[in-house]
């Protein structure tokens, strides 16, 4: 019943003036619209026209996909208050749980705008690491898809484009292909044309014509391979870039230019989908969402909050407010909002591969349930699946781990490092010091293997190498043993910075874990290790610049202790004479706990 009341009560909120949103959803697509359902099913169909022309990756497909989400306004008026900027008529979002497409009106004026940024879309996903000239000629070339009976065309010349190369000063190539994101040719607004005009030109040359098309997937393999435009053009095609920029101008200045013709490879029958009235909740959530800019956080809360208090069963209000305070980096309220989504029945892949990995630390037991839910949909995630083992790791079931490693289907050279770290210490832990070894040294030759996996590998094989020691009696004389946390180094899954998503397109994720176990908050402090505090639960005392913090000493045996020969530390209980240098590394405690860090490790200054 209280549902009922709820959705009456927005039903109530929606103005008799407000416009009337339809909705058509496809495997790959959700479109939301105030325009008619002919146009509305129109946009839908281009936009399945040029997803079949990019094939899914390998690494898209493991990961199902969310649908790409567009909204279609039928008015400017309409458009107004979510517009980009006073130029934009249509844009690319990308939010916490999904890509979004907005257009202020559906036409041919807007579709190759809106067409040209879900090619980014599908470039972005795709892994294509493309320098700016061909990221936007690319998507330039693409927007001019166009049906044509039963076939589709791409290339055809876009007027603008060959009038401003015609009446602007040319830019030398050169530059062009050196311009990178930071470049005033990709920034400012006088500059930027030449970078647009001449890479969509350039592009359209090695895409197209009869001389360079054929060794276009050569060139693209050297870029993905790391190689700068100007050094992959010359080895690719066998031509300095004069040479290659003297091409180009001849072929601007032809009479003839190809297209290419596509058989339709659409499948019809997915675009045979009923519209439906869109739900007021869903749609007021989505304008929320979209108004989510820089800014504008308080009202975007307000809105949030407003909308969970509402309905109090749906988990979508949830989750946003989730990412929302994540980037403000207040993380115990994204953690504690993200579990009331997921026992309200939130299960969105994104929301379930961070939270779990915020938990996997300070409740392992809840991130194996999370992570499982996550195979449960993805089931070819073999970081999902290398996450799910650390959580049972962390949980004392290492056995269990072992199972869920053994059902990996590969792992890739950038997976490797994680992978050997995860599995030399569950190997650790179930007393096989032989394959522990043996998985050290691995990730110690793994090609993908960083510095600080280097560096663990090494503490690793040093404790490894030591005779085994048996646990000391507890008196008041403690020793904190230094053994390798179990929690081996695992920066290769690079993760971005939780406090990052402000103005950026990029979506809050977890940090680069610097341990095996993915600690969402780790930091680290120097200072005067001042205090000892022996007893149950053992703490040390340190003296920083910013006053004393007190760290827990969760499993002593678990710490890693450096620069102490034979990597121990013994400390008398209570006050430290002299006071010891140190740099601890500690993760950040569960909220309510009257500690200032749990530490992991901790590094003591030469004497």
């Amino acid at each position: 019943m209280r549902f009922l009341i709820a959705m009456s009560f927005l039903a109530l909120n929606a103005s008799a003036a407000d416009p009337r949103w339809i909705r058509l959803q496809t495997d790959t697509f959700e479109i939301y619209s105030t325009a008619s359902e002919s146009n509305t099913r129109e946009a839908l169909r281009q936009f399945e026209e040029v997803r079949s022309f990019f094939p899914r990756t390998g690494a898209e497909a493991a990961k199902k996909a969310a649908r790409v989400r567009i909204i279609a306004f039928n008015s400017q008026k309409e458009y107004e208050p979510y517009r980009l900027n006073e130029f934009a008529t249509a844009y690319y979002q990308k939010s916490a749980e999904r890509d979004t497409i907005v257009m202020s009106h559906l036409g041919a004026d807007t579709s190759p705008i809106a067409i040209h940024e879900y090619v980014h879309l599908v470039a972005q996903h795709a892994g294509l690491k493309a320098p700016p000239w061909f990221n936007e000629g690319l998507a330039e070339l693409y927007s001019t898809l166009r049906p044509l009976g039963a076939k589709t065309v791409v290339g055809d010349l876009i007027p603008a484009r060959m009038q401003a190369l015609d009446r602007e000063k040319w830019v030398p190539l050169a530059v062009i292909l050196a311009a990178d994101q930071q470049s005033p040719y990709y920034n400012e607004k006088n500059k930027a044309g030449s970078l647009y005009n001449e890479g969509w030109a350039l592009t359209h040359m090695l895409v197209l014509s009869e001389e360079y098309r054929p060794h276009l997937d050569d060139f693209i393999r050297a870029l993905m391979q790391g190689k700068d435009s100007a050094e992959a053009l010359t080895a690719v095609y066998g031509k300095p870039i004069t040479a290659i920029e003297k091409d180009l101008q001849l072929y601007l200045h032809g009479d003839r230019f190809r297209a290419l013709l596509y058989p339709t490879r659409l499948d019809q029958s997915k675009l045979q989908v009923a519209s439906e009235p869109a739900p007021m909740f869903d749609v007021r959530l989505m304008l929320v969402d979209l108004n989510d800019k820089p800014g504008k956080e308080a009202a975007t809360r307000e809105q949030l909050e407003k909308l969970a208090a509402e309905v109090p069963t749906q988990p979508e209000p949830h989750t946003q407010l989730g990412y929302l305070v994540w980037r403000s980096g207040t993380q115990a309220q994204a953690q504690q909002e993200f579990a009331k989504s997921y026992e309200l029945g939130g299960r969105s892949a994104r929301m379930l591969w961070d939270y779990g990995r915020m938990v996997e630390t300070s409740n392992p037991k809840q991130a194996i349930l999370v992570f499982q839910d996550l195979l449960d949909q993805e089931p070819a995630r073999s970081d999902a699946r290398m996450e799910l083992a650390s959580a049972l790791y962390n949980n004392d079931e290492a056995g269990e781990a072992v199972k869920v490693l053994a059902k990996l289907p590969g792992v890739s050279y950038e997976e490797a490092p994680r992978y050997y770290s995860l599995a030399a210490y569950v190997a650790l832990k179930l007393g096989d010091r032989v394959q522990a070894k043996a998985l050290a040294e691995m990730l110690m030759n793994a090609k993908k293997a960083t510095a600080a996996d280097k560096t663990r590998a090494q503490q690793l094989l040093a404790f490894l190498n030591q005779p085994e020691r048996p646990a000391p009696p507890a008196q008041a004389r403690a020793a904190v043993q230094a053994q390798p946390a179990e929690e081996g180094a695992a920066p290769v899954l690079r993760r971005r910075p939780a406090s990052n998503e402000g103005a950026s397109t990029d979506s809050p994720s977890v940090p680069p874990a610097r341990e095996l176990k993915v600690r969402m908050g780790q930091a680290s402090l120097t200072g005067k290790l001042v205090e000892f505090v022996c007893g149950d639960s053992p703490k040390l005392i340190v003296e920083t610049s910013s006053g004393r913090k007190t760290l827990l000493i969760e499993r002593p045996d678990r710490i890693v202790v450096t620069g102490r020969e034979a990597g121990h530390a013994e400390m008398s209980c209570g006050p430290q004479k002299p006071a010891a240098a140190v740099e601890i590394e500690y993760d950040q405690p569960g909220a309510g706990t009257a500690v200032d860090g749990l530490v992991r490790s901790v590094a003591f200054a030469a004497r």
